[in-house]
């Protein structure tokens, strides 16, 4: 509730249309899915590359010949003081994510996203949307 609606969408109908929802669970819009787990420090990106293994990314890194400086670039706003509000497993594979690759972390995004957790924990919704939109100035998109 946090993301701020940025633009207008077109109707998704007939074939090219997709379900956000089943089994009695939504389904977040992308974009504001990735925007949240930008705004509290844990790039998306660390979900999906945590299932592979060092054997698998060196086999990608032959194919995909960007992708440690891909993921240097969205490790940057990772915030590893932010993982103790994460579930444990979380933890676990955000770290082992980190551990494949080598980045430095933009120390203004870590101090910004440390206050959006502050908010969240202290109700402070006006702090919280404030933070969202500065921390996405610096990263020049939402999510």
């Amino acid at each position: 509730p946090y993301i701020p609606a940025r633009r207008k969408r077109k109707l998704h109908v007939g074939l090219f249309g997709y379900a956000r929802e089943s089994g009695g669970i939504k389904l977040p819009r992308a974009i504001k899915f990735c925007a949240s787990l930008y705004s509290l420090g844990l790039p998306p990106e660390i979900l999906g590359l945590s299932a592979i293994s060092e054997q698998e990314l060196d086999k990608m890194r032959e194919f995909y010949r960007t992708v440690d400086e891909d993921m240097a670039d969205s490790l940057q706003y990772f915030n590893e003081d932010n993982l103790r509000h994460f579930p444990l497993e979380i933890r676990k594979r955000a770290q082992k994510v980190c551990s494949l690759f080598d980045f430095n972390v933009d120390p203004e995004h870590k101090r910004i996203t440390s206050q959006i957790m502050a908010g969240i924990k202290n109700q402070d919704v006006a702090a919280v949307e404030e933070g969202v939109l500065e921390a996405g100035k610096i990263r020049k998109f939402l999510g």
